[in-house]
C-alpha cells in the first residue's frame, strides 16, 4: 500500500523525533509471523498519511483499524492498517446502505 517514498518519510519522522530506537524497529511476536513490527499512533498516522487526531477519533468510535493497548501505549500492526485501508474501498461516494437504514429508522 505505502510507497517507498512514504516509508522513507516515516523512517525520517521516527528518527528525527526519538532518541532511542523507535517502536517500529522493536520486534514483537504476532500470530501472523514470527517477527512483526508495531507502530505508535504518530507512526501509524504518518504511514497512512492522516493526522494523529483522525486515528484517535476512529479509535474512539470503533470505526478505525485494529489496535493494541499496552499500558497507556497504543500500538498498530502494519498489516492491520493495510487491511483497514483496503476495507474502506468504495465504488461511489454515497453509501446507499446507510441511507436505507436512516429511511427505515424514521
Amino acid at each position: 500500500m505505502a510507497t517507498l517514498a512514504t516509508e522513507d518519510r516515516v523512517m525520517k519522522l521516527l528518527h528525527s523525533k526519538t532518541s532511542s530506537s523507535p517502536i517500529s524497529e522493536r520486534p514483537l511476536l504476532d500470530e501472523r509471523s514470527p517477527v512483526s513490527f508495531k507502530l505508535s499512533v504518530p507512526e501509524a498516522a504518518a504511514f497512512l498519511g492522516c493526522s494523529k487526531s483522525f486515528l484517535d477519533k476512529k479509535r474512539l468510535d470503533g470505526s478505525g483499524p485494529l489496535f493494541m493497548k499496552v499500558g497507556r501505549k497504543i500500538l498498530y500492526d502494519r498489516s492491520d492498517l493495510e487491511e483497514w485501508v483496503t476495507s474502506t474501498k468504495r465504488r461511489r461516494t454515497i453509501d446507499w446502505g446507510q441511507i436505507h437504514a436512516s429511511i427505515l429508522a424514521r
